[in-house]
């Protein structure tokens, strides 16, 4: 097992260089469409959809690949608030 350590954190660090690069992809894209439509009054449609699928691909690829179990946001304090069927 200690052998597979290495490259479980190489591939760990490459997934989260592809997250911050599908980051400045949004950010980047996100600019080019103020210049567009504030500056040169010429909105593009192809943005608003590529910050739309960007997001969601950093939010799934990063909660898969990138996000440890110890850093996940749970509920168990509401959860045993409630009774048995709630």
């Amino acid at each position: 097992m200690d052998r597979l350590r290495k490259p479980i954190g190489w591939l760990g660090a490459r997934a989260e260089n592809f997250l911050a690069l599908i980051l400045g992809a949004l950010f980047v894209s996100f600019l080019i469409q103020i210049v567009f439509r504030y500056l040169l009054t010429l909105p593009l449609g192809w943005t608003v959809e590529f910050v739309s699928i960007a997001w969601l691909w950093g939010i799934l690829f990063g909660y898969a690949f990138v996000v440890r179990e110890s850093e996940v946001i749970r509920l168990d304090i509401l959860y045993n608030l409630l009774p048995r069927g709630g």
